[in-house]
């Protein structure tokens, strides 16, 4: 995954400095003509073949746990699942990773999307992701921590703040004829929900003046994941995997 990003993000980020030496507007189309949905997929996923991909790195993962993995300071996915002291089987840490990847997929590719443009046309926004980045993990900015986890992307508040904006403002495309009941666009665009800036990108709304953190949000409101019995089985999953794109993203175009 490591490689993937830097390879990728590098090529993007080389299009992003030209466009700002020139001061250009991003071309768009072209962006994304090398850079398609298809590289998000490639940073969150690695491989296509899924049930090849989770079955092998399973393996190996109940290997190294086998043979005691205490000193291991990398843990992917598949290593937390299988990091209790509980007897697990194999297929259902399988199939529940699966489940996860393809749930969140479309959330993140798109996802992605959207962020990448909401950072071109909001720059400041770009400088306070790198400064929260700055402070809270100094070594991924230059260069000295290349593994992000869960408890470092939670450090990252305002970071979290402009995933969830962008989530709320531009959900992930359905597919055609998909039918859909909850006027997600109208729902997060209501005055009434999130003020008289409701359709502006505010990433103020998500955090807390006092705290710093982000403000915990019901779901009923924050709909673009839906809630209650039908909420995205990878929204979290999802949310951190696009929090770990856009930070290795904006390190990379400083």
């Amino acid at each position: 995954m490591n490689e993937v990003i830097i390879d990728k993000s590098m090529k993007l980020n080389e299009i992003l400095a030209e466009c700002a030496k020139e001061c250009k507007v991003v071309p768009m189309k072209s962006l994304f003509g090398k850079h398609s949905s298809e590289f998000f997929m490639k940073i969150s996923f690695e491989r296509h073949d899924h049930g090849e991909f989770t079955q092998e790195i399973l393996a190996k993962s109940l290997e190294a746990r086998s043979s005691g993995w205490s000193g291991m300071k990398r843990k992917d996915l598949l290593t937390l699942f299988v990091e209790s002291k509980t007897i697990i089987d194999p297929k259902t840490v399988h199939d529940a990773l699966v489940s996860f990847l393809l749930a969140s997929k479309g959330t993140t590719v798109f996802g992605s999307v959207w962020l990448v443009v909401k950072l071109n046309r909001y720059p400041a926004v770009l400088v306070k992701i790198c400064d929260g980045i700055r402070e809270k993990l100094p070594g991924l900015m230059i260069g000295e921590l290349q593994i992000r986890t869960m408890e470092d992307l939670q450090k990252l508040y305002y970071l979290e703040a402009v995933v969830k904006e962008s989530l709320t403002l531009h959900d992930c495309a359905k597919p055609q004829d998909y039918p859909v009941i909850i006027p997600v666009y109208a729902s997060t665009r209501t005055k009434s929900a999130w003020g008289n800036d409701d359709a502006e990108f505010n990433l103020e709304r998500w955090i807390d003046s006092t705290t710093g953190k982000v403000k915990p949000v019901s779901l009923f409101k924050f709909i673009t994941l839906i809630g209650d019995l039908h909420q995205c089985l990878g929204m979290r999953f999802a949310q951190l995997q696009l929090q770990t794109t856009i930070a290795v993203l904006s390190v990379a175009s400083t």
